[in-house]
């Protein structure tokens, strides 16, 4: 089941109907009663976060990130594996839904390979989004250690003052700033936490339920479903490549899909600096990340037959 802001809200409200709609993964409809079944820019999604990928007892645990892009392998594979299951459990819920025959269309976002001899090799040859997106969350961690406790009042003042005014700068720059002061070189050790927005504890508890697919592993997943033909499968350019060519417009994108995912776990305090953070690094990374020759996702078209 997926929790949405939507059920919250008549939640909050003291509805009694049924706030919370099964997960689109399962089955949804009676047996047989469908001739034609289409998602569009679902399966991307996974139905939770792999277990493994938060235990601290894992070897797949993935700390200080956010993301498999750019994680250890480890990680990487308990997200091909959840993937696996949830793109599983679909084909055989609408294996159930659709009549003999009948058709499904599948649209989902997914990569093209860096390797052409492996398949399922994954592309971290260049900073990606959900990278850069970890980066910031780890610099605000580091931002909010405020000198405290022995600090001076004005020399605490100064420090906070540059914090505010360039939130997208790090604890780092202002040590390089403010490294003269023999104060506060003395104080350096007495770094306490001052907020508790995002954290270091938090941050690795926290992943996007997000996996994007090579095209042949999820042929293969579909032929071991064993309930379809593929009829058509392409991979199709991903609009977005020139039409978010610019910094904003790929941040704006960025924060319509995850802030609420992003406000559920560390508060609604922190996204506008988060953003605002994550907008400057698309700047200084450009054109890394956004030049459309450097970006690998692609739109995975898949039409089967029911069997």
């Amino acid at each position: 089941m997926i929790s949405t802001r939507f059920s919250v809200h008549f939640h909050q409200k003291g509805i009694t109907r049924p706030s919370d709609c099964p997960s689109y993964h399962g089955r949804l409809l009676p047996k047989a009663s469908l001739h034609f079944a289409y998602s569009s820019w679902a399966l991307h999604w996974l139905s939770q976060v792999p277990t493994a990928v938060a235990d601290p007892n894992s070897p797949a645990w993935n700390k200080g990130r956010v993301h498999y892009l750019g994680a250890r392998q480890e990680v990487v594979d308990a997200y091909s594996s959840q993937h696996a299951e949830d793109i599983e459990t679909f084909l055989e819920a609408r294996a159930q839904e659709l009549v003999s025959g009948g058709l499904m269309v599948l649209v989902l976002s997914g990569v093209i390979p860096t390797s052409a001899e492996n398949s399922n090799t994954s592309y971290t040859d260049i900073p990606t989004e959900m990278v850069l997106i970890s980066s910031c969350l780890t610099d605000m961690a580091k931002k909010h250690l405020l000198f405290a406790g022995m600090w001076p009042p004005l020399v605490a003042n100064k420090v906070r003052h540059v914090l505010i005014q360039t939130p997208y700068l790090g604890v780092g720059y202002v040590s390089t700033i403010l490294a003269p002061n023999p104060i506060v070189c003395k104080h350096v050790p007495s770094l306490v936490a001052d907020k508790g927005g995002v954290s270091e504890a938090k941050i690795d508890s926290f992943n996007f339920p997000i996996y994007f697919s090579f095209p042949e592993e999820l042929k293969a997943i579909i032929v071991r479903n064993g309930s379809y033909s593929i009829e058509r499968m392409e991979m199709l350019e991903n609009p977005g490549k020139h039409t978010l060519s610019n910094a904003n417009a790929r941040a704006s994108f960025h924060r319509a899909a995850l802030e609420g995912l992003l406000i559920d776990h560390f508060g609604c305090e922190i996204t506008d600096e988060l953003f605002d953070r994550f907008t400057h690094k698309l700047q200084v990374a450009s054109p890394a990340v956004l030049h459309p020759d450097n970006d690998k996702s692609i739109l995975i078209f898949v039409l089967l037959k029911r069997t």
